[in-house]
């Protein structure tokens, strides 16, 4: 958000307003995240408020509806949820940096860049999001997992998780004692690894 403090902002919405269908991202007349639904009615917006906006810093920003309860996230971080009835919009526009009505006059441009916008067919995770914000933001990010042969032995090297194995590719699995690299030697059955964040 560059400007537009005290003024209902919404870099990404698809909705329309009689009756209230859809969904918008909001930076709230009262400069906080928000989260607006539509129940498909004329009962007013539903909306789960976050954190204050902070200007002129990247924010990353997620919405979550699972068919029942609405969530908020603010920079990978858990910032609100709300039970509401829920109406998507069929007959509007999707838009990003753009306001609800398509015209000029009806308010909530975004001020501020938009970056990577995704829609999913299903909410995702806690942990998903957090890895797409640690991916987007460069902090953290996925585990990684490497197997090389030194000698009869395996040297395991792995980050960004907990080393895990087991007997069968199905589990279950078991942290590992260790830290990377990890030199395993050769055992009579065979052991499967992963990395868990």
């Amino acid at each position: 958000v560059t400007g537009g403090g005290g003024l209902l902002r919404s870099p990404v919405s698809s909705w329309i307003d009689s009756p209230q269908r859809g969904f918008a991202l909001v930076a709230g007349v009262n400069d906080t995240w928000q989260f607006w639904t539509g129940r498909g009615d004329l009962s007013g917006w539903d909306l789960v408020e976050g954190p204050a906006v902070e200007s002129n810093r990247w924010t990353h920003l997620v919405a979550t509806f699972d068919g029942t309860t609405r969530r908020l996230y603010v920079d990978g971080v858990p910032s609100g949820t709300s039970v509401a009835p829920f109406a998507p919009n069929d007959l509007g526009t999707f838009r990003i940096g753009g306001n609800r009505l398509g015209n000029p006059d009806a308010g909530f441009y975004f001020e501020g860049g938009v970056d990577e916008v995704a829609l999913y067919p299903r909410p995702l995770s806690p942990e998903r999001i957090l890895v797409h914000y640690g991916i987007a933001t460069g902090i953290g990010g996925l585990p990684t997992l490497s197997l090389a042969r030194s000698g009869t032995n395996v040297v395991i090297q792995w980050a960004n998780g907990t080393l895990q194995e087991a007997a069968t590719v199905q589990g279950p699995y078991g942290s590992v004692a260790g830290t990377s690299p990890l030199t395993v030697p050769p055992t009579a059955s065979a052991r499967y690894y992963r990395v868990r964040q």
